[in-house]
């Protein structure tokens, strides 16, 4: 985000009640699995937002291949740019400065989508595998994505499980 000085106290009160966590000097918003998603930095030298100091300018800085969710850690950020764009009369930009373009977010969560698509790909043989294993040692009949249901009984939820089966076949795989 690009325009006038901002009031370094205003700013980290919208952060703080927009749900971001100091860290260093940093802001980061996390995931609902409380994994950082993004931060929010001061764009100048040495980059962190504290109480009565100025900037002209903040970034939000993403690390696609070391989120959880790719696509949702991107939205939230897009989203809270706005919102914060608009708190402070700032206007969103790019890196080179540039008023922040429809085509350009497009294309950026077309990345997001790429990078989770990958991650996804690369864990679907284990992911087939420790559900074959647990669908055997359970003796599941069916087992049925959360959000395909209305309603679903979270005492029948075995996500916490199938997590904790993928992260030992993970382990031993790197092994």
């Amino acid at each position: 985000m690009d325009g006038n000085d901002f009031d370094s106290n205003q700013l980290i009160n919208l952060m703080k009640n927009l749900g971001a966590k100091n860290c260093d000097g940093f802001f980061v918003f996390y995931d609902y699995e409380d994994a950082e998603a993004f931060r929010i930095a001061n764009l100048f030298n040495p980059g962190v937002i504290k109480e009565d100091t100025s900037t002209k300018a903040i970034v939000m800085v993403i690390d696609l291949m070391k989120v959880k969710y790719p696509i949702k850690s991107f939205d939230k950020m897009i989203s809270m740019s706005h919102l914060i764009a608009e708190k402070i009369e700032a206007i969103i930009c790019d890196e080179k400065m540039q008023p922040l373009s429809v085509q350009l977010i497009q294309h950026l969560q077309t990345k997001a989508q790429e990078v989770q698509q990958q991650v996804v790909g690369s864990l679907t043989p284990t992911f087939q595998k420790v559900l074959g294993e647990l669908i055997a040692q359970k003796e599941y009949e069916m087992i049925v994505a959360p959000g395909a249901l209305l309603y679903a009984d979270p005492d029948l939820d075995i996500t916490e499980e199938v997590i904790a089966y993928l992260d030992n076949a993970l382990t031993e795989k790197s092994e």
